[in-house]
């Protein structure tokens, strides 16, 4: 369950250690061996055409951090506890994780967001 962040890769270029929670370690399980990339070859790429096919011809940030900022934002709402969210980031403050994803997604769409599973 806990996931270990290289500092070479980590966003703030330090060690981090992530507890994922058990529906996002299915997710993982299905594209990634015990150690290395979860994401794909060729990662941004191919969600950049698939955002392009969709329709979102004028997206601005081919390197999005879209998959962070979701998984912080329906954490946030799902626990309520911004100090855990802010830990699981890799955030300094919980302060500024309360800040920048309170109002992201409603409790709703929390819960439909962690009830994705993986067999489906």
């Amino acid at each position: 369950k806990l996931v270990r962040i290289d500092a070479t890769i980590a966003k703030k270029r330090r060690l981090q250690t992530v507890d994922l929670p058990d529906k996002c370690v299915a997710w993982v399980r299905l594209c990634a061996e015990k150690e290395g990339r979860v994401s794909p070859p060729k990662y941004y790429k191919r969600v950049a055409e698939f955002r392009r096919g969709a329709g979102f011809t004028d997206w601005k940030d081919e390197k999005s951090n879209a998959l962070r900022h979701s998984f912080g934002s329906h954490h946030l709402v799902e626990h309520a506890k911004p100090q855990l969210t802010a830990s699981q980031m890799g955030h300094y403050s919980p302060q500024m994780t309360f800040d920048a994803y309170r109002r992201a997604v409603s409790r709703k769409q929390a819960g439909r967001y962690w009830d994705l599973r993986a067999d489906l």
